[in-house]
């Protein structure tokens, strides 16, 4: 699930698809700024194994590589996981059943991308127990004059 982070509600609840079709959110920024977006990770009953119902879930998270003229950082629990969400390996994270875990996109726009065009950030999850299916969400930022 994905959330400006001004937003109070979260899209893409329920929703699992490899598009990012309607786990999509778009903010605007002058160049040389920056907007922030939330992505959710939950322990969902859908992803759970089936031979342990208080599985939590294990997923790895992927980021694309980000959109010409953009910069994108991850940060969970305070830290910069960029490195580890952008690698092959993706980062591995195990989610409990007490909540989810909020990874913050920031998207920072550079000094000289032109005007109305828009930058991405994607996201895939994928599931330990799930090897076919991948989850995306997708932050655009449009540029603003």
């Amino acid at each position: 699930m994905i959330k400006t982070r001004t937003e109070k509600r979260f899209a893409g609840d329920n929703i699992y698809n490899s598009t990012a079709v309607g786990q999509t959110k778009r903010a605007q920024a002058h160049r040389g700024q920056s907007r922030a977006f939330d992505v959710a990770l939950w322990s969902d009953s859908v992803h759970r194994a089936p031979a342990d119902a208080s599985y939590g879930g294990v997923c790895t998270i992927r980021a694309d590589k980000p959109s010409p003229g953009s910069d994108v950082r991850y940060i969970l629990a305070g830290q910069d996981v960029t490195a580890a969400v952008s690698s092959s390996q993706g980062l591995r994270l195990s989610l409990g059943n007490d909540g989810p875990q909020t990874v913050i996109v920031r998207v920072t726009l550079g000094a000289h991308v032109p005007v109305g065009t828009r930058k991405a950030a994607t996201i895939a999850v994928s599931w330990r127990e799930d090897l076919v299916h991948v989850d995306r969400v997708r932050a655009v930022v449009r540029v603003l004059r």
